[in-house]
């Protein structure tokens, strides 16, 4: 009856140094991985309120860029590298339309959904992968005409 005891209780506290150690381990390598900050921001230099439209799967939706303002319209924090995020893509979608708030007679030039046009910058980089970026568009008056 002693032996019986002994052993059960032997089992049950190798079983939770099992999982102390399992549990370590894990802390261990989640902690190693890196993560990112990513913000993709349209930059309003001109005179003019512009509205950023654009189709998610059935509906439209948009932002209003004020004018002399900067407007963030996607982010990201989380498990990643800034790495992946380099060549600006547009997480809005293919149809994007840029319209000047309040007329008619004005028209928006510059193509937003042109990744060339838009200007990556690493803000913030550490040693294991981690860090800040940004991806910004800036419209200016030679914009619209």
């Amino acid at each position: 009856m002693v032996y019986n005891y002994v052993m059960l209780h032997y089992n049950n506290d190798f079983t939770h140094m099992k999982l102390f150690y399992l549990l370590i381990s894990i802390s261990f390598i989640t902690a190693c991985d890196p993560s990112v900050d990513y913000s993709q921001i349209v930059q309003n230099d001109s005179d003019y309120d512009i509205w950023l439209k654009y189709k998610t799967l059935n509906q439209y939706d948009s932002f209003l860029l004020r004018k002399r303002q900067e407007t963030i319209i996607f982010e990201y924090h989380g498990l990643g590298s800034p790495v992946t995020y380099e060549n600006c893509d547009s997480f809005l979608s293919d149809s994007t339309e840029l319209l000047v708030k309040d007329s008619i007679n004005l028209i928006v030039f510059a193509d937003i959904d042109n990744q060339d046009i838009w200007t990556y910058t690493l803000l913030r980089d550490d040693r294991y992968g981690s860090g800040i970026c940004e991806c910004r568009f800036t419209l200016t008056n030679s914009d619209v005409k």
